[in-house]
């Protein structure tokens, strides 16, 4: 049996985002049980993780910031004077950025009303947002390591201490053992050609259900197939580890390499 025990000290994800320390997060009674996993670990055999492979949680945590893909050469550009111009010409002016936010259409619900996904992927959906906002909670808006800071009597430290107690028992009990399952355990696709690794699961997750991205930006951003199915199966197959993860959904895991095949 091996065991995994991941750690973000010192590790930065492309950019320059720094990753949060990991052990700054704990309370000490989960580092001493930290410290007694880590013990275990090594007797039993212990498998180090890549700062490449620990980076790819980074689009998990407030503060990095993708960048959209910028959209190819003719897509969803309408023809002068064709159906949907009017409705650009009208679009031009959206005012501020507040009320284009309102204008813009959930993609989770979106997926939810075509069948893509069902009534529990949209609640992991939710409570993935809910922990990434809490994390972001009185931290600036640049990338910022989260770390204690100390601004006075009354200031913000860490996190935690601006979380309710459903945020804070989302946080412990399914975000970070879902991040740590989607890093130790990547999402792979089995085609008669190749193996596909997704290790871009965390980043895509968070580009359609965070970031409110569509699929075809999300899988471009991710440089898999578009409109051919891929990512509709990859954000199925990443929020109902959550869901497992969470006790939202009773089970095992699913066949993801069958679950794939309908859209090899």
């Amino acid at each position: 049996m091996k065991t995994e025990i991941i750690d973000w000290t010192g590790v930065e994800a492309p950019g320059g985002f720094a990753l949060p320390v990991w052990l700054d997060l704990l309370t000490s009674g989960e580092r001493g049980m930290l410290d007694a996993q880590a013990a275990a670990a090594r007797r039993m055999g212990f498998v180090k993780i890549s700062r490449e492979r620990l980076a790819q949680t980074a689009p998990a945590f407030p503060g990095f910031a993708a960048k959209k893909p910028v959209k190819r050469r003719g897509a969803g550009k309408p023809k002068k004077g064709g159906q949907g111009a009017d409705k650009v010409a009208a679009g031009d002016d959206a005012g501020t950025p507040q009320t284009r936010a309102k204008l813009k259409v959930d993609q989770v619900q979106t997926l939810y009303r075509r069948g893509t996904l069902d009534q529990v992927h949209v609640e992991a959906a939710e409570r993935i947002v809910s922990v990434r906002e809490a994390l972001g909670r009185g931290l600036s808006p640049g990338a910022a390591q989260i770390s204690p800071r100390v601004q006075g009597g009354g200031a913000f430290r860490d996190p935690l201490q601006r979380m309710s107690e459903r945020e804070m028992r989302w946080w412990l009990g399914e975000y970070r053992p879902w991040l740590a399952d989607l890093v130790s355990d990547p999402i792979v696709r089995v085609t008669s050609r190749k193996r596909q690794v997704f290790g871009c699961a965390i980043g895509f997750t968070m580009a359609v259900v965070v970031e409110n991205w569509c699929l075809a930006d999300a899988e471009d951003y991710c440089r898999i197939p578009r409109n051919m199915g891929v990512g509709a199966v990859l954000l199925r197959i990443a929020l109902d580890r959550y869901a497992l993860i969470a006790g939202l959904r009773s089970g095992q895991k699913i066949n993801e390499i069958a679950a794939f095949e309908r859209v090899a």
